[in-house]
């Protein structure tokens, strides 16, 4: 069977570090008829595929800031199953985001915007505001800003919100207790050790620059860990759906639209259903930061 992407999956020029991160798959399990969109078109970042329960799945992983959005407006999903990478909090659409988002979105939230705007069944995957942790917004500002009374309480929130117990069982239903527990322990530790080195610093508010860093490692685990929650969130709808129709006559696809660190991410920890990966980039550095996973 040919490969869902339309062409043949090639090596790229990588250095030997991100090399042996790559797999590559020797068959594809969607046959050419299933291929939804035209070629000639820069395609997303990573892409992912699989099956479960004899459903084929087809992830797209994009860099959200480096988008050709000729990609999606080329696609053809028929009438297959679609998830996105949107809030599962806001995942209508109401005649005002209609006015406010046209002709501005682009990647996967266009795919959102087209699918909701159309009154077609879409699945938003991103329950990360649901669960009650940090908006991205939030989680950027965390990031960059160097006021440390407007950073704590979002810092707090976070790793309060990933260590209930809620939580953790997600990870353990998920078979991923070891990162799960290990990433904890390091984001804990890190949390500790930036309140009292901020204490010692006799700064009022400002971190300083030995501190932004401590900082923006810190929140970046906390955004990472944050985001296996989308991962995790993502299996469970593919199961469902793929369960649904387990026993039809004529399955529907299922396509998913998020993320490029999601999509490898997919097929990292679950490559029973993920097991094949399309890597569209000549960069080693760009390569490597989709694949850091480790919480250091």
């Amino acid at each position: 069977m040919s490969d869902p992407t339309g062409y043949k999956t090639r090596k790229t020029n990588t250095s030997k570090k991100s090399s042996s991160n790559k797999k590559r798959a020797l068959s594809a399990p969607i046959p050419d008829e299933y291929v939804p969109y035209k070629g000639g078109i820069t395609e997303p970042l990573v892409i992912t595929y699989g099956k479960h329960n004899d459903t084929n799945i087809i992830v797209f992983g994009e860099i959200h800031n480096s988008i050709d959005n000729r990609f999606y407006e080329n696609l053809n999903l028929r009438d297959n199953f679609v998830f996105v990478e949107h809030p599962s909090t806001r995942c209508g659409i109401s005649k005002e985001h209609t006015k406010l988002f046209f002709n501005i979105l682009k990647g996967c939230e266009w795919v959102w915007y087209k699918y909701s705007a159309r009154k077609k069944p879409i699945v938003c995957l991103d329950n990360r505001i649901e669960l009650g942790l940090p908006t991205g917004i939030e989680q950027n500002y965390a990031l960059q800003s160097s006021n440390a009374d407007e950073v704590f309480p979002i810092i707090l929130t976070a790793s309060d919100i990933l260590q209930k117990r809620e939580i953790r069982i997600q990870f353990v239903r998920a078979s991923l207790t070891p990162i799960y527990t290990s990433s904890i322990t390091i984001i804990k530790n890190q949390l500790m050790d930036l309140a009292k080195r901020f204490a010692e610093s006799e700064q009022e508010v400002e971190f300083d620059e030995n501190l932004m860093d401590l900082k923006w490692i810190l929140v970046q685990n906390i955004m990472k860990l944050s985001g296996m929650l989308v991962d995790i969130n993502t299996i469970n709808y593919v199961k469902e759906y793929s369960e649904k129709q387990k026993d039809a006559s004529k399955k529907k696809d299922i396509f998913i639209f998020m993320g490029a660190a999601h999509a490898y991410r997919l097929h990292k920890f679950f490559p029973e259903i993920f097991p094949n990966i399309v890597y569209n980039t000549n960069d080693p550095e760009l390569l490597e930061s989709i694949q850091t996973i480790t919480y250091e």
